[in-house]
């Protein structure tokens, strides 16, 4: 990694953790494109509600349409530590860790393995979940 870009990527995750220390994270976070299957963020007031779609349909032996993810959304308390988000189950545990980047003033939300590849490579997903205006 060149000198210039970890000095760009610990200025932007201090920038996050300031932005997320003082001021309270709110607003809705869908795909960046247009997808017909992922992931759908709302956070507020503490609180986070995580909605997967899919404009898949299946029908079960009955006929009747079959839910695709039948155990969501997940709503629960989120936590912020610097760029991550962590959703937390009704008991405390985590459910899952989401990250917060600023990619030329859109605040983006990644999921572990989008984390994982931005960490190897500096490179984002073709689309991310992007906070909505």
């Amino acid at each position: 990694m060149s000198f210039l870009r970890l000095t760009a990527s610990a200025a932007l995750l201090l920038l996050l953790g300031c932005r997320t220390a003082d001021v309270p994270l709110e607003g809705s976070f869908a795909p960046a494109c247009t997808a017909f299957a992922g992931d759908r963020m709302s956070l507020r007031e503490g609180q986070y509600s995580w909605n997967k779609f899919t404009d898949e349909r299946r029908l079960g032996p009955d006929g009747e349409p079959v839910d695709p993810y039948p155990d969501f959304p997940k709503i629960g308390d989120f936590e912020i530590d610097g760029d991550a988000v962590r959703l937390l189950e009704p008991g405390g545990s985590v459910l899952a860790t989401w990250y917060l980047h600023d990619r030329e003033g859109q605040l983006l939300l990644l999921n572990q393995s989008q984390q994982d590849a931005w960490s190897a490579g500096g490179t984002y997903p073709d689309c991310p979940l992007a906070l909505e205006q």
